[in-house]
């Protein structure tokens, strides 16, 4: 009976230690294969660039924005919180240039997973003017009131999925705000949506079987790294 044992409690760690992670790991590799295989599809039919050329953002379409808004996107955070305190910019005229933008990439990069675009222009507006009213009564506001962000699916935003790319949380939404992003809604941010990751943020590719794979702007056959890669990919589209 106690070799029995032995053997049964020998099955379940080989089980359990070797023969699903290693199904796991065959798992992701088809996955990240059959994904390399759609992003190559979307590629040749979206021909942003030429395929000699991929790696030279020309052509990408952050060119249907104007001048300014390109400026806009480009500007640092401490900067535009700077400009809305002034108001050389509003936050709704910020906001509508980052929607361009990343309804613009986001088909052939897949960065942005949920967006809250109706919520954010609301919030917008109350920045607006809460800065007005700032300006006019020379009150003191939240050093970035008005300034655009995104945060990475992996923190709780309320009404946004939190997944963080796990398949088996595939419809759990935040039901409240995660307490960094608590802070940064008290410093003024304005959320505009949430970005991929990797799964569980353990990968260096920003991969899951929720979302799918965000690609490299510059080379869409690339990925982008991780896990914030959602993130890294709108900073690296300018949206």
């Amino acid at each position: 009976r106690d070799q029995g044992r032995d053997m049964e409690v020998l099955r379940r760690v080989v089980v359990e230690w070797v023969v699903l992670p290693c199904l796991w790991v065959i798992r992701r590799m088809v996955e990240i294969v059959l994904d390399m295989v759609t992003r190559r599809k979307m590629a040749e039919q979206l021909r942003y660039w030429e395929v000699e050329e991929r790696r030279k953002p020309r052509g990408w379409p952050l060119e249907k924005l104007t001048e300014r808004q390109r400026a806009l996107l480009r500007t640092p955070a401490v900067v535009l919180a700077s400009m809305l305190r002034e108001g050389v910019v509003s936050s709704s005229e910020l906001l509508s240039a980052h929607v361009l933008a990343i309804e613009s990439v986001n088909p052939a990069i897949n960065a942005m997973v949920k967006a809250r675009f109706a919520e954010a222009r609301a919030e917008a507006r109350e920045a607006d003017r809460a800065l007005s009213q700032a300006r006019a009564e020379g009150t003191a506001i939240p050093a970035f009131t008005g300034v655009c962000i995104s945060v990475k699916e992996a923190f709780a935003v309320r009404g946004m999925p939190q997944t963080s790319g796990l398949l088996k949380r595939r419809g759990v939404v935040a039901q409240e705000d995660a307490y960094a992003v608590r802070k940064l809604r008290e410093a003024g941010f304005v959320i505009l949506g949430v970005t991929n990751t990797s799964e569980l943020c353990m990968w260096y590719e920003s991969g899951n079987p929720v979302y799918g794979t965000t690609a490299n702007p510059y080379d869409l056959m690339s990925h982008v790294g991780g896990s914030s890669g959602g993130e890294g990919a709108l900073i690296a589209s300018a949206a």
